[in-house]
């Protein structure tokens, strides 16, 4: 009686979940339809995009940025490689013969961190320390990011309020995907959790989230340092400070293209790693505590949230499995709830999914929710094993590319 009560409380929360998220969507479409970005183009940009073993994504990378309109004098783009990448053709070499061999429209500067055991956020700080002059505002993109062309003009549109400091741009995940059947099932989470998440609450609220790439933020807001570089994760680091300073997170208009890991190894490996941050409660409480700029009222708020979300990711799917097995309906409300959130985003934006077929792509979804806790659970087995000292030490994975 117990578990029919619970199996009836799932399926109407997704049935309400899939309505809630339709609202959402359309909400996010009306609000940011026909935004006029010509404005005076005042604001002067800086970005930067660190690089390590990108040898298949350094030309697309740079190829993209390139076509970004604005005017040329106002931009500079740092490509920021590392010392740690080692051998006969390193990403640094190829970004350097083909800068030397090409022309750019737009400025183009190659920087290499000296230290070989760095990670990204390092490469980021390390660049900024370096340009910081360069511009107004950072923006900070990966090397397998495509920006929408006016994403600059849009940017310098939500910088003509001087009280905006930190811009978040949502991201879609429809670059280079390939065959597999999880790769395609996270390009559809991972988008829809970016749009009725995090860039619902940058319109219609302060916001919860930045991320890695596509963010922008004021040269003049910026301390010593970005990111800080104890987290594998340093954007959920970021967040958490900017959350607990009650600092407003506002989200553009226009969109950033990205691509999915290639394969369910590869999600399990990025998830784990992400993870690891998220559910470290502590560390983020340590930090947060230490900061004279954060509130504890939003600490305690942001905390509570992120081990909400947490528990969400580890227990979600096996609750799943479990209603399934002995009500096999609970699936079939489960594929009606992606059929109808994708439905939905396929026909409202104008991202290039035309050629995808819904009802593949809501079985691919599905699928994929159904092993959404893997890449915790990883992430838990690797440092129980530390614990044990059957290991030395939990490496943070990078995130390998399709071909």
């Amino acid at each position: 009686m117990i578990i029919k009560i619970v199996a009836l409380v799932v399926l109407g929360v997704l049935c309400l979940f899939g309505i809630v998220k339709l609202l959402k969507l359309y909400s996010i479409h009306y609000v940011i339809r026909n935004k006029d970005f010509n404005i005076k183009q005042n604001t002067k940009f800086l970005v930067i995009i660190p690089m390590y073993k990108e040898q298949l994504r350094f030309e697309q990378c740079i190829k993209a940025f390139d076509l970004l309109d604005y005017e040329k004098d106002k931009v500079t783009i740092v490509i920021s490689c590392t010392a740690k990448e080692e051998g006969t053709e390193t990403t640094k070499m190829l970004v350097d013969e083909y800068l030397k061999n090409n022309n750019t429209n737009l400025k183009f500067e190659v920087v290499e961190y000296p230290k070989k055991n760095g990670n990204a956020a390092e490469q980021v700080n390390y660049a900024f320390k370096q340009f910081k002059n360069e511009g107004d505002v950072l923006a900070i993109y990966n090397a397998d990011s495509i920006p929408h062309p006016l994403s600059l003009k849009a940017a310098n549109l939500e910088y003509q309020d001087q009280k905006v400091n930190v811009v978040q741009q949502p991201i879609y995940f429809f670059n280079n995907i390939g065959s597999n059947l999880f790769s395609l099932g996270y390009s559809f989470h991972q988008t829809l959790f970016d749009m009725t998440i995090n860039m619902w609450s940058s319109l219609f609220s302060k916001g919860v989230q930045v991320t890695g790439r596509g963010l922008y933020i004021r040269c003049s807001f910026i301390g010593e340092e970005i990111y800080s570089t104890d987290f594998f994760c340093e954007d959920t680091a970021l967040s958490s400070v900017l959350v607990s300073k009650g600092e407003r997170i506002v989200s553009l208009s226009v969109f950033e293209n990205n691509e999915p890991p290639p394969n369910l190894s590869a999600i399990i490996h990025q998830h784990s790693v992400w993870y690891n941050t998220a559910s470290d409660v502590k560390g983020l409480y340590s930090m947060l505590k230490n900061d004279p700029e954060t509130k504890s009222k939003y600490i305690v708020f942001k905390l509570f949230e992120q081990s909400y979300k947490n528990m969400i990711w580890l227990f979600g799917a096996p609750i799943l499995w479990i209603l399934g097995c002995i009500y096999p309906i609970t699936f079939l409300f489960l594929y009606l709830y992606c059929l109808l959130t994708i439905t939905c985003l396929k026909y409202t934006f104008r991202f290039p999914i035309k050629n995808i077929n819904v009802f593949y792509a809501s079985f691919s979804l599905m699928l994929f929710l159904l092993v959404l806790n893997l890449g915790p659970l990883l992430d838990i087995y690797k440092r129980f094993l530390v614990r044990l000292k059957f290991s030395d030490k939990h490496e943070k994975y990078k995130t390998t590319r399709g071909e």
